[in-house]
């Protein structure tokens, strides 16, 4: 395995959203690309262990990597959008939360293939907080355990 860290910075597009995105800056000495990361609700969820508050909500986390992408499921999802993942194979905790104004640049500058999805829908003269009124930035810390690459 490979065990891949850095700072992540996570995207919640709605509260309580059923997938959010993100990318993990990899601390290394090598500049690289980020990580690319989607994190997606399981459908075999628990209503009795979720709420609007952060419950538990296990999730499937994909990394995007050098063209490929690498599944980690039965990852935790707790503490709502002071996001808290966590499994055998990943560990991330919300140090900074960011809405409303504060959130602006952050999705401008590493969500503009987000942001072009909801302008698709909207009008391109939207502003960020006209079309998804309730993102929420989240960053912090983040350790991956992956299978090495073939």
């Amino acid at each position: 395995h490979d065990i891949l860290t850095g700072q992540a910075i996570f995207c919640l597009h709605e509260i309580s959203p059923l997938w959010f995105q993100g990318q993990l800056f990899l601390t290394e000495k090598v500049r690289t690309k980020p990580v690319g990361l989607l994190g997606v609700q399981e459908e075999e969820s628990d209503s009795c262990l979720q709420c609007r508050e952060g419950g538990n909500q296990p999730i499937r986390l994909s990394l995007f990597r050098s063209g490929k992408a690498i599944e980690l499921k039965g990852v935790s999802w707790t503490g709502g959008d002071m996001m808290r993942l966590a499994s055998s194979s990943v560990a991330f905790e919300t140090e900074r939360l960011l809405s409303g104004p504060k959130a602006v640049p952050y999705v401008e500058r590493y969500f503009a293939g987000l942001l072009r999805r909801f302008r698709c829908e909207g009008s391109e003269e939207d502003e960020v907080l006209e079309l998804i009124p309730d993102v929420a930035v989240v960053i912090g810390n983040m350790k991956l355990s992956v299978p090495r690459p073939e």
